[in-house]
Order: structure tokens, then sequence, then C-alpha cells
């Protein structure tokens, strides 16, 4: 078997987008690792502007009593201070959201689901390196699927 060292995973993330899980009408899983996703008519999915490199996924899976277990750790800095941005953030953190990561190949990974949510937790840095960043620790049997295009 020949591994290709070049997949979307080893690239950048270089878009982050979300919907709220009651926005997901339907959520069709294709194979053992891609997925659609089609949001509710009038619904589409928002983005999350992100400091350039930022963002990054780790997942590790772990063998436990009851059989495997894959623990995911998502970080991404969104830069900025105001009144407005901190507004917008806790509109999404906290609630159940799902997201996509976007990488440079425009391939992309579905992060949760219809019934897998995730809920993001910010914290903010003021002064020189004005931001907050955004993160969420995600654990599951399955890993997260890919986009179908």
């Amino acid at each position: 078997m020949t591994i290709n060292t070049r997949q979307p995973g080893s690239e950048a993330i270089v878009g982050v987008d979300y919907l709220f899980t009651r926005e997901v009408d339907t959520e069709t899983k294709i194979g053992l690792t891609k997925v659609t996703l089609t949001p509710v008519s009038g619904k589409a999915w928002k983005p999350i502007y992100i400091t350039p490199g930022s963002a990054a996924l780790t997942s590790e899976q772990k063998d436990e009593f009851e059989g495997k277990i894959i623990e995911n750790k998502f970080e991404m800095k969104v830069p900025g201070a105001s009144a407005d941005l901190l507004e917008d953030l806790m509109l999404i953190c906290g609630r159940a959201i799902v997201l996509k990561l976007t990488y440079e190949s425009g391939a992309a990974l579905i992060c949760g689901g219809k019934e897998k949510f995730l809920k993001l937790v910010y914290s903010g840095t003021h002064g020189t390196n004005l931001g907050y960043v955004l993160q969420f620790d995600y654990k599951s049997r399955d890993a997260f699927k890919w986009e179908q295009l």
C-alpha cells in the first residue's frame, strides 16, 4: 500500500465556518470517511475570521476499557478586541454548533454534526496581542468526516 504524504490534514487550515446544530437539516454519511450536511432552507455556513495560520486540530486515538476513543482538540485565534467582537463570540460560544475546517486544497473537514455537536469556549488577550482564542475538546468513538463535494 502506498500512502500519499500530501493529505489535506497536512495542509494549513485557511477557513473556519459554523452552523448551529438546529440549522442542520440533513446529514448523510458517505462511506467511512465522508459526509454531506445540508442546512435548513434559508440558512448557510457562517464564516469566522481567523488569524492566518493559527488554526490547528489534533486528534489522538486511545484504547480505553470501553473501546477505541478519539480525542480531538481544536484551537484558533480570532484577531481584534471590541465590544462587537465579544458580543459575536458570546453568540456562538457555549452553544451547540458544527464547524467546517477548510484546507488549502479546498477539502473540508466537518467537526460535529446533527447529533454530535461541539461547544466552543474562548479566552481573550488584551494589550499588544489583541484577540481571542477559541477552542474545543471533543471525544468520540468516530473520527470527524470529510465533506463530500
